[in-house]
């Protein structure tokens, strides 16, 4: 199918290309996973975007409450590390409580042979835990990404006047006299 619909032997670029796209997810056993939950696959253009979605949010949320002496970058970078360590305990809550809920199936019977209330509602459960799951991976997946974009930025910090007494007391009748220097704040 895919020779019959290349481009070179005549055929049409977007047949083609979906093709090969679904080709990439059915023989992606994640992708797959993904696509007959979600009925979407997750690309790197989606994660690059949630990544720098991530980094702006954090940082127009930071420049409402910083002040001039917040190193931006530091700060993104930190929350993004925050962020990425608690992923990790929610996916794998997540995964229990699935595991314990798809345990639960099967278990209550209607006596009459009516439509079991009970399995429905275990299976939209399901449903949503899994899906739970996904957007959770998915999320870790751009934070990761977003790690790696913030490694390329750095914020130049301005000098500040730090004020050291060296060697004792500082008082108004004589003393050891205050050095000023300027040091980087990095």
């Amino acid at each position: 199918m895919s020779k019959r619909h290349h481009p070179d032997k005549g055929g049409d670029k977007n047949t083609f290309s979906a093709i090969t796209e679904a080709y990439q997810v059915l023989s992606d056993q994640e992708k797959r996973k993904e696509y007959d939950l979600t009925g979407k696959v997750t690309n790197e253009n989606i994660i690059n975007t949630q990544a720098i979605q991530i980094i702006v949010s954090t940082f127009v949320h930071l420049l409402q409450k910083a002040d001039d002496n917040t190193n931006y970058v530091e700060e993104i970078k930190g929350a993004v590390k925050r962020d990425l360590e608690k992923w990790p305990g929610i996916i794998q809550k997540n995964k229990k409580d699935l595991e314990r809920i798809k345990g639960k199936q099967n278990k209550i019977k209607n006596r009459f042979d009516k439509e079991n209330i009970f399995e429905s509602s275990l299976k939209q459960i399901v449903t949503d835990l899994e899906n739970i799951i996904l957007e959770a991976e998915s999320r870790g997946k751009s934070l990761e990404r977003a790690k790696v974009i913030l490694k390329e930025y750095v914020q130049e910090m301005p000098k500040q006047k730090i004020i050291t007494n060296l060697g004792g007391y500082m008082g108004f009748g004589g003393g050891t006299a205050a050095t000023y220097s300027t040091m980087s704040a990095t």
